[in-house]
């Protein structure tokens, strides 16, 4: 789990009575803001197999990113990740990062028309996208909002 510090901190008080059913990986930074790249030798440093199967979930991400740090951030993870390793992820579609129309929305940075492409070109294989129905009524104008699921 890469997050800024103050969600990991939230989030391991909240766990700390739970009994995992994974391995559970955590690293304090803030993606949106850079990379250099560290994440990737804290990750390996706290015993993280990139030689095995991974499981990678960008949920609620990749539009706070910077255009140029999300591919790099995606060929990033599937260089780490084995074969049979998935990647799962929510995307927007440009017109919705672009609407500010909301509050929330103003920190929007990235936006994907073609979210297949977009992971095909960072190295992942099988890729489908999907919208769901539901969201797409519930949230009129949001309709090429979708989900990506990516294998290696």
């Amino acid at each position: 789990e890469i997050d800024t510090d103050a969600i990991v901190n939230y989030k391991n008080k909240l766990l700390q009575e739970e009994q995992p059913k994974c391995v559970r990986y955590c690293i304090a930074t803030d993606l949106s803001e850079h990379d250099d790249g560290c994440w990737i030798d804290q990750l390996t440093a706290t015993g993280f197999d990139k030689s095995k199967p991974s499981t990678w979930i960008l949920e609620g991400f990749l539009y706070y990113v910077v255009p140029e740090g999300v591919k790099r951030l995606l060929t990033q993870i599937q260089e780490l990740s084995a074969p049979g390793s998935i990647l799962a992820a929510d995307i927007m579609n440009v017109a919705s990062t672009q609407s500010k129309t909301e509050k929330w929305s103003e920190m929007w940075n990235f936006g994907c028309d073609d979210p297949v492409g977009l992971f095909q070109d960072s190295g992942w294989t099988q890729v489908t996208a999907e919208i769901p129905l539901d969201a797409a009524k519930k949230y009129p104008g949001y309709e090429k909002e979708g989900i990506v699921l990516a294998a290696k």
